[in-house]
């Protein structure tokens, strides 16, 4: 077994195969969705239904922040700081969830219903759905081709340069909601698009505004603009986990799913189950979990990289990349690793 990884060279790359800390993985499998048994595509296809009950999160994640608002400003104790700020990071986070959901039309049946529910959602994050919507779905696109210019790294061939570029893209990514999602928004989508996008990003300017007339500077920027920032950087981390080290070309291997915890996937919507969401983009995030249980069995036959933890994940992909970021290659669990013959 490999305890680190080097950069293969032009003529061993197989990238269907490469796997960091692992030579010659055995029992790989190419699969794809035609390859599933019919009764798993019937059972998936049920899964595709909309149930608007589950869209309460939504009031959830209004009466956290509320609570912990309220909470932080009925007292300077050091324990209810820190937990009212993590709750409010925690809706932060969750409204992010929910106006993904929406970009997919995913919230409620009635389009109307979502469209406008999903802009209410994104006030807070100051993101416009039609314009998240414009770059998500084309997202959804790069990540089945084998070829992605978002992919910060991948070219580099010297380990140093491709490590550090990967880093320093992370926390510059994370402030991507306030400079290229509204850019791509506005000039990428089609004519409605834009017009829709225009039109969000107006109203989230004159509710900001508000915000700061209505209340405080130091209130705001307490209760709101600094959790936002926090937020903004552990969807970035969130991102990595779902799409860092992964390899394109085939939807199964593109991206990952982090199981975590029952906690954590409450919090999140269920988007830690992205592997689930990237193969089914259809399928609301309330069944994503019943997806999984579904193809456990092909996960394994294609070699997918499913975590248990985000601590687990992190902790190798600091090691992995320790030694270089290399182009188009996967990263899995160790348990994973081992059912390969690694």
């Amino acid at each position: 077994m490999k305890t680190g990884f080097s950069l293969p060279t032009r003529h061993e790359r197989k990238p269907s195969a490469e796997i960091y800390f692992c030579n010659n993985p055995k029992g790989l499998e190419a699969i794809d969705l035609t390859t599933l048994p019919p009764e798993k595509r019937a059972a998936i296809r049920r899964l595709h239904r909309l149930d608007d009950r589950h869209n309460l999160r939504i009031l959830f994640f209004v009466a956290l922040w509320a609570v912990a608002a309220w909470a932080a400003l009925a007292s300077d104790r050091f324990v209810v700081q820190l937990f009212s700020n993590l709750a409010i990071i925690g809706s932060l986070i969750g409204f992010t969830v929910l106006l993904h959901e929406a970009s997919h039309r995913l919230l409620f049946k009635h389009p109307v219903l979502n469209q406008w529910v999903g802009f209410l959602c994104g006030l807070p994050i100051l993101l416009s759905v039609s314009g998240f919507r414009t770059n998500h779905l084309a997202h959804h696109e790069r990540r089945g081709s084998t070829f992605d210019p978002n992919d910060v790294g991948a070219n580099f061939r010297d380990s140093l340069r491709s490590a550090c570029l990967y880093y320093v893209s992370i926390w510059i990514r994370a402030y991507g909601f306030l400079t290229y999602l509204p850019w791509i928004g506005l000039t990428k989508g089609n004519p409605k698009a834009r017009v829709r996008t225009l039109i969000e990003y107006v109203l989230i300017a004159a509710f900001a505004g508000a915000i700061f007339w209505l209340f405080p500077a130091d209130t705001v920027l307490k209760l709101w603009i600094l959790p936002l920032l926090i937020s903004a950087h552990l969807t970035e981390l969130r991102a990595v986990a779902e799409h860092g080290l992964t390899t394109r070309g085939n939807v199964f291997t593109a991206t990952r799913t982090v199981v975590s915890n029952r906690w954590v996937s409450f919090m999140m919507c269920n988007i830690n189950y992205h592997l689930e969401h990237h193969l089914f983009p259809a399928v609301p995030w309330y069944n994503l979990p019943k997806v999984h249980r579904l193809l456990r069995d092909e996960y394994r036959q294609a070699g997918c990289s499913v975590y248990s933890s985000y601590t687990e994940f992190f902790i190798d992909f600091l090691k992995a990349s320790s030694g270089g970021i290399a182009p188009n290659a996967r990263l899995i669990p160790a348990d994973a690793r081992k059912a390969l013959g690694c």
